[in-house]
């Protein structure tokens, strides 16, 4: 069984990780940790948090190694998107003035970075981007769904 001693500084920071970080991940080794350090048993602790035991030891292992820190989850492995450089860009030209469809947002990547893509990666994108699609109408009649009252503008503004 591994042993952990935690400073009073460490233990606050562990608790801040458990309830306050948004990713729920480091939320459960933070508890791992914490549990540990209150000298409770691998197999307990397993127990309490429904999860293998080696999980426990790799998490404390990560702790020893890197500290509270090393509780992040680490990048996944996969390929790039080529349009990784040029978000930057395209999320400017968007703000700037906003596209009425998937398609002229694909024109408009297309003429800033020279990279097509498809109508269904680009919607995807948007959304990523935290664009959402505005439908709008002559008040006080409801909004019709047609080419020429939608566009795609930033959540929130």
């Amino acid at each position: 069984m591994i042993q952990i001693m935690l400073s009073e500084s460490e233990m606050d920071e562990l608790r801040v990780n458990r309830f306050i970080n948004p990713d729920p991940e480091v939320q459960r080794r933070a508890e791992i940790v914490l549990l540990s350090a209150h000298d409770i048993s691998h197999a307990k602790i397993s127990d309490i948090l429904d999860c293998h035991r080696n999980t426990i030891t790799n998490v404390l292992h990560r702790y020893e190694a890197n500290g509270i820190p090393g509780l992040a989850s680490l990048p996944r492995p996969g390929r790039r998107s080529v349009l990784t450089p040029h978000v930057q860009s395209i999320s400017e030209s968007l703000d700037k003035d906003p596209v009425r469809s998937v398609n002229e947002a694909c024109e408009r990547i297309k003429d800033l970075t020279g990279i097509v893509r498809k109508p269904s990666r680009v919607r995807c994108m948007l959304h990523d981007l935290g664009f959402k699609r505005l439908v709008s109408g002559a008040m006080p009649c409801p909004a019709k769904k047609n080419r020429t009252n939608m566009r795609w503008i930033k959540k929130g503004s």
